[in-house]
């Protein structure tokens, strides 16, 4: 039985595991494509959700090594070209979310530097089950980019599993667009797991001259009269603030007590912004721990109204979850 049949086995039978209402642990298997199947003590509803997104991520592993043959061939032909690589200096960026349930999130940044004469990235990868910080080799010309594995960074915890030289993720520069062709570094979401697309922004979007008419102070209230939460309010204040040439974000949630109240780095533009975890503030209570960089929430600006993406930070009420809509109002 190959491989990927083993796979695909070892899924079905999470899925009938769930199905019974079996909650005992089930040890994790690593399968040779990367993807990793993890141990599963959860409640029902749990359970299910965790396990198609589990079966998601090793269907796109799957996708990964259907491709990844194909253009390791290209890349054996590929003219590298040092001179052309300085075009490709800068920080790259892309992020991906999904309601749910479970809600879903995935932050990717590559930082491609110039070291002694060579071409690096530092990938910095955060989100679902995954805390992964890599160093690669940048090889390629003008035209694309290979990201090739070279090593774990120290602050490394999960994330896809490399060998030297494995070929991380290729970009390639097509009628002034910047595509993406996944390799060992896959998507989260299926519906961004197609090749050759735009998905990665070169970080000309972070203006910081434009971020001034985001200062301010933005509320939004939600409460809940069910049975899981009876007549229970909650507030959420951020303020977005200037120290120096950054911008800064306190989000606090809070009933009586803050419930959350933590500090967030501000990226974007005029018309966008993410705000990034930093550090938890005093009176901090909530429970789980944030990844430093995860993206706690984006605000977007469109006719003349504000839209939110929710990340680290999800409301109390299940409504109130959908992505795009109109949450917070700033207050004038």
């Amino acid at each position: 039985m190959n491989g990927k049949m083993k796979i695909v086995l070892s899924v079905l039978l999470i899925i009938l595991l769930v199905g019974c209402g079996k909650t005992d642990d089930i040890v994790s298997e690593e399968n040779s494509s990367g993807g990793i199947i993890w141990n599963v003590k959860y409640s029902f509803g749990e359970n299910i959700a965790k396990t198609i997104t589990e079966y998601n991520i090793l269907k796109n592993y799957k996708m990964i090594d259907d491709c990844l043959a194909e253009y390791k061939d290209n890349y054996l032909e590929v003219q590298n070209n040092n001179a052309e690589l300085v075009q490709w200096v800068g920080e790259y960026k892309f992020d991906e979310a999904a309601s749910g349930p479970p809600p879903m999130v995935m932050s990717y940044e590559i930082e491609i530097y110039e070291e002694e004469g060579k071409y690096f990235a530092e990938i910095e990868q955060i989100g679902q089950t995954t805390m992964a910080y890599i160093k690669a080799e940048v090889r390629g010309n003008k035209d694309e980019i290979y990201l090739l594995f070279n090593e774990y960074l120290p602050d490394n915890v999960w994330g896809p599993l490399c060998e030297e030289g494995d070929i991380l993720i290729k970009f390639a520069k097509e009628k002034g667009k910047l595509c993406t062709y996944w390799g060992k570094i896959a998507p989260l979401l299926n519906e961004n797991e197609e090749l050759g697309k735009v998905y990665f922004v070169k970080e000309a979007d972070h203006i910081s001259e434009e971020l001034p008419s985001w200062l301010g102070e933005y509320t939004f209230s939600e409460v809940s009269n069910n049975s899981e939460y009876p007549f229970k309010r909650l507030d959420y204040r951020i303020r977005i603030y200037q120290d120096n040439d950054r911008f800064f974000a306190e989000v606090q949630v809070d009933e009586e007590k803050p419930y959350v109240r933590v500090k967030a780095e501000v990226r974007g533009n005029k018309d966008e912004i993410r705000l990034r975890f930093i550090e938890t503030l005093p009176e901090h209570m909530r429970g789980e721990i944030y990844d430093e960089g995860l993206i706690l929430l984006k605000l977007k600006k469109e006719d003349g109204e504000i839209l939110t993406d929710w990340g680290g930070i999800v409301p109390m009420v299940k409504e109130n979850r959908e992505f795009g809509r109109v949450y917070f109002e700033k207050v004038e």
